[in-house]
């Protein structure tokens, strides 16, 4: 029921699909979409075109909605093929990559959407052309960490040990304690490592946003992910961003630690909120 009572409205048989909104006419796109039809365009404001599929409601957003949802077999694939549309549209024009699942009923309501939020869109264009996000995520192997540490304290003890032979026992026990609480200075570390990268990351992109690291994808063989941003960059400082990331590897190799950088992607994690706030399947 409606909030006034009365019965909703019936969804209507088919929907149309979001895959991504472009200030440039996109190109023709070889690709079949997600009903293996082809894909289409739209305009949908002055200078503003939308890549769109049209697909049935009920799949996305009636009953069965929430089972396919809950299904990796089911969402896994479809996942694949919207980023392969975005990924295709990309390679011509800049993007703004809508989510997965977002749908509109009729092309008015994606146009009265994109209207409402169109300085934000002209802002977020102007902001990424000519760059790509990329992801760069630290992850610790604390054991392995804990060990090169404890080996580095206990060198240093030992070079100290051997030059101050005249210290007294007092001083020898509390380099010793020195030496136990620097083995389990972990986090300080990381903490130190990860402000250092940071400073870096936005020394050479245009934007960097720190994420929730517990959000991270991962296999489940990876040590945990610590620390995690996305970094909007220009194609210019792609490389300098892959030299960055290199040397961090190399320099803590053997100290648990490794950074891992990946994309170019679309630029996700910059682009401004246009769908209802409701989940995009239940707001046709």
């Amino acid at each position: 029921m409606s909030p006034d009572g009365s019965s909703p409205a019936p969804l209507p048989e088919e929907a149309l699909y979001l895959y991504c909104l472009t200030p440039q006419t996109p190109p023709a796109i070889d690709h079949g979409g997600l009903q293996d039809t082809g894909v289409a365009s739209l305009r949908v404001g002055a200078s503003l075109y939308a890549v769109v599929d049209r697909v049935p409601t009920e799949a996305w957003a009636g009953p069965a909605a929430q089972d396919h949802m809950a299904s990796l077999d089911w969402v896994g694939p479809r996942a694949v093929l919207h980023e392969e549309v975005i990924e295709a549209v990309r390679d011509a024009v800049p993007v703004y990559p809508a989510h997965f699942g977002t749908l509109y009923a009729h092309p008015d309501r994606l146009r009265a959407a994109v209207a409402a939020h169109r300085d934000a869109l002209d802002r977020f264009f102007a902001r990424v052309e000519g760059t790509d996000e990329w992801a760069v995520k630290m992850l610790l192997d604390r054991d392995a960490a804990a060990a090169h540490r404890a080996d580095a304290s206990a060198t240093d003890a030992s070079a100290t040990d051997a030059s101050a032979t005249a210290a007294s026992g007092t001083e020898y026990l509390q380099r010793r304690k020195d030496a136990q609480e620097a083995r389990a200075s972990v986090d300080a570390w990381v903490q130190d490592l990860a402000d250092a990268l940071e400073a870096d990351l936005r020394a050479r992109a245009e934007t960097v946003r720190t994420q929730d690291p517990q959000q991270a994808v991962q296999a489940p063989a990876d040590a945990p992910v610590v620390r995690s941003w996305a970094v909007l960059a220009t194609h210019e400082a792609h490389a300098a961003l892959r030299a960055r990331v290199r040397a961090a590897n190399e320099a803590h190799a053997d100290a648990g630690l490794h950074v891992r950088l990946t994309g170019p992607w679309p630029p996700y994690s910059f682009r401004p909120r246009i769908e209802d706030d409701s989940p995009a399947a239940r707001s046709v």
